[in-house]
């Protein structure tokens, strides 16, 4: 059923939680010039990659790719997706965004729920809010140039191990790496639960930052400064002990970040 103008994708979080439906059947349906297709289960994947076909300042609206929705071969320069989502119906149903480029475009209530993103660049992206990208899995993804405010969560949107997340374990057995962040300038981007040694990163402003309890005076003995004693307090009591803390180019504290990474690594705090 088409989601309503405006209506924020975050309730299709119970669509990820509902697992994989009994069956599916083929059907192709056309976004805008764009097709998307959902294949029957078994059928053949892994052609031969095409021509991408290329669309430049068009606005897509209200487009949704659903359980084994699949897009692929496309590049979209400067063009403005609004209101639009691609949603997992369970581990067994996700969509997947394979070969997509996309340059300077804007996202305006768009989300990504239980998606597979293969072999894509995203060069420049703008957000009107921060989209949720949650139980995502990445093989091959580049992201560089200009980012406005997100946040990568690659465990599921419940917060507690399910389907969607054991999927994402099977995944990353065979991915050599997943996600180069080591061009983009951010102004506020966090990425959690995408495997550590699969991310390729600048060391000097991308740091993985390990959990230590210190006390100000420990902190004040070994020269940590406010900002790199945030990055300490950062972690959550779940969170694992080695976590992504990223000096973000696009900040109005970015020197400040950088220089925290700096100290913690002067001290064995961050690798």
């Amino acid at each position: 059923m088409p989601r309503r103008r405006g209506q924020r994708p975050q309730l299709l979080a119970a669509v990820v939680r509902s697992g994989a439906r009994s069956a599916f059947t083929a059907e192709r349906q056309v976004v805008g010039q764009t097709r998307v297709s959902r294949v029957k289960r078994g059928s053949k994947k892994g052609a031969l990659a095409k021509k991408p076909k290329v669309r430049t300042g068009a606005t897509f609206e209200n487009r949704d790719i659903r359980g084994r929705g699949e897009l692929h071969d496309r590049e979209f320069d400067r063009c403005v997706f609004r209101s639009c989502s691609a949603v997992a119906e369970g581990p067994l149903g996700r969509p997947v965004l394979r070969r997509i480029r996309a340059v300077n475009c804007r996202l305006e209530s768009c989300d990504a729920l239980g998606a597979i993103f293969d072999d894509c660049t995203f060069d420049g992206l703008r957000f009107n809010r921060m989209p949720l990208v949650y139980g995502c899995a990445f093989r091959h993804v580049v992201f560089r140039g200009d980012f406005g405010r997100v946040l990568i969560r690659g465990s599921s949107v419940t917060g507690k191990p399910d389907a969607i997340d054991h999927a994402n374990d099977r995944f990353y057995e065979t991915v050599d790496w997943a996600l180069d962040i080591t061009e983009v300038r951010s102004s506020d981007l966090e990425i959690r639960d995408v495997p550590l040694h699969l991310l390729r990163r600048n060391p000097e402003t991308q740091a993985i930052v390990l959990r230590r309890r210190l006390s100000f005076r420990e902190m004040k003995r070994l020269g940590i400064g406010p900002t790199a004693s945030q990055f300490l307090a950062s972690f959550f009591p779940d969170d694992p002990d080695r976590q992504l803390r990223i000096a973000n180019v696009r900040s109005r504290n970015f020197a400040d970040q950088v220089q925290a990474i700096a100290q913690l690594r002067a001290v064995g705090l961050a690798e």
